[in-house]
């Protein structure tokens, strides 16, 4: 439905000048619109936000002039408008608010489980205790390259603090223990070097191992002396 002809000519583009001209509408087509096929919701949003209205001369301004379904929408827009930016105005200050109370939020929840979690906070913090075990390898065969005629050893799969005591008449000083695959040294899976001492009639061997890696099944446990090439290797069982 469009306004008379008669309509003044304006050369202000003012907000004033659409509002004198909604209410100007005849009282008939105030009450029942009929929808415009020509409406444009984004440029009526641009003449109610935007700071720098279009010219009067753009022809989209003479039909929304005209057209009483875009001049009442228009006026909704204008009543919308304050509203909007209200909640963008709110928007802008509670959103820094929120972000610092949704992360003093989470920091005390994750305070009260941890006060009320002593146990697996231990447990996650705590390094795995290493289990003492002691190999006993003084009364075994020490025929070189060959394994040794003794009973199989077992360790579990985890670190232990391992205490070998060598072959009778074994020297003192630094040894590489290991744990391969094979007796010819290959597939390794775990070794560990340290100084061997002599307590008496037994010499000793103190060594941290880390099975923990190691699948459970059967291996060789080797010893060799830094001043000797020879390896000595020994039947062993790795358990879970």
């Amino acid at each position: 439905m469009k306004l008379g002809k008669n309509s003044p000519i304006v050369k202000v583009n003012s907000e004033d000048w659409f509002a004198e001209l909604y209410r100007n509408l005849p009282v008939d087509e105030s009450e029942v619109f009929l929808r415009c096929d020509n409406f444009d919701e984004a440029f009526l949003r641009e003449l109610v936000g935007s700071s720098q209205k279009p010219s009067l001369l753009d022809p989209r301004v003479n039909h929304v002039s005209h057209c009483s379904w875009c001049l009442h929408r228009l006026m909704e827009l204008r009543q919308e408008a304050p509203r909007l930016q209200n909640r963008s105005k709110i928007a802008m200050i509670l959103g820094p608010a929120l972000v610092l109370i949704l992360l003093f939020g989470a920091a005390v929840t994750v305070f009260v489980r941890n006060r009320h979690s002593p146990d697996q906070i231990a447990t996650a913090s705590a390094p795995a205790i290493p289990l003492k075990q002691t190999i006993d390898l003084s009364n075994s065969a020490t025929t070189r390259g060959v394994p040794a005629q003794l009973s199989l050893v077992t360790l579990p799969k985890r670190m232990v603090d391992l205490t070998v005591i060598l072959p009778v008449l074994s020297q003192t000083g630094t040894y590489t223990i290991a744990v391969d695959k094979t007796r010819e040294g290959t597939d390794r899976v775990a070794a560990a070097t340290g100084s061997a001492t002599q307590q008496g009639q037994q010499t000793k061997l103190e060594v941290a191992l880390h099975l923990e890696g190691v699948a459970p099944g059967l291996y060789y446990l080797s010893t060799m002396h830094e001043s000797d090439d020879a390896v000595y290797y020994y039947p062993l069982k790795i358990v879970p």
